[in-house]
C-alpha cells in the first residue's frame, strides 16, 4: 500500500490502476476470511480504507481539474 503522498503524486491511470489492485487483495482477504484460511479480519478493513483514501485522491484531482478551467 502507498502512503498518502504517494498517492497523490500517481497520474489518473496510475490511480485506477492502483485501484484495481486493492479491490483485488481485498476480494483475497475477504475471501480467505470467509472460507477461515486467514483469520486476521483487519486486513480487509485495511484495503477498504485503502481504497477510499485512493477515491478521495482521484476526487481531489478531478476538483482540481475543474477549478483550473
Amino acid at each position: 500500500m502507498l502512503t498518502l503522498q504517494e498517492l497523490r503524486k500517481l497520474k489518473p491511470d496510475e490511480l485506477n490502476k492502483e485501484f484495481r489492485r486493492a479491490t483485488m487483495s481485498l476480494t483475497e482477504a475477504e475471501v480467505a476470511l470467509k472460507t477461515n484460511q486467514d483469520k486476521k479480519s483487519h486486513t480487509a478493513q485495511a484495503y477498504k480504507a485503502y481504497r477510499a483514501q485512493i477515491l478521495t485522491v482521484q476526487n481531489e484531482k478531478v476538483e482540481e481539474d475543474a477549478e483550473r478551467k
